[in-house]
């Protein structure tokens, strides 16, 4: 794939996916406590497990404009891990960090981010940082943790 047809591939994901608000993520977010406590959770627990898989308002890294989900037709569009195993899917793994993305939240590094695997959802770090995390295979998490400090030298030019 070009990175023009990577480029209209990218708008054409984007314009399936209505922009997040604080307002629905509130929403949302009381959805997920409302359903737990259904299934027999206290309130202070349902808060909890719903924390590990919907940003608390305000908090979505998305509101910062740096991140953004993706998906495909094969998956109809739904934000499930089937997408990673989708040619879409396996192109952004291999590719996302040459245009600066990174996948958030990798698998099996639910203990180092906190949240579970979200194939789907990409984050803009710069491509050197992207770079750097694609070939040590460390979280954004880890390499603050290790390295203190984002990359001094971000790119000026966009790819």
């Amino acid at each position: 794939m070009t990175r023009d047809e990577f480029l209209g591939r990218l708008g054409e994901l984007l314009a399936c996916l209505p922009a997040e608000q604080v307002e629905e993520t509130k929403a949302f977010y009381a959805e997920a406590i409302a359903d737990r406590m259904e299934d027999g959770m206290s309130e202070e627990e349902a808060k909890a497990e719903a924390a590990k898989t919907v940003a608390l308002p305000g908090t979505s890294e998305h509101q910062s404009g740096l991140a953004l989900d993706v998906s495909c037709p094969a998956v109809n569009h739904e934000l499930i891990t089937e997408f990673a195993e989708t040619p879409e899917g396996k192109w952004l793994v291999r590719n996302a960090s040459l245009y600066g993305f990174i996948i958030r939240y990798p698998a099996n590094k639910e203990s180092v981010t906190g949240i579970p695997w979200e194939p789907w959802h990409i984050r803009y770090v710069t491509r050197p940082l992207a770079s750097c995390l694609a070939l040590t295979g460390l979280t954004l998490e880890e390499y603050y943790t290790t390295f203190g400090a984002p990359l001094q030298n971000p790119e000026t030019t966009v790819p």
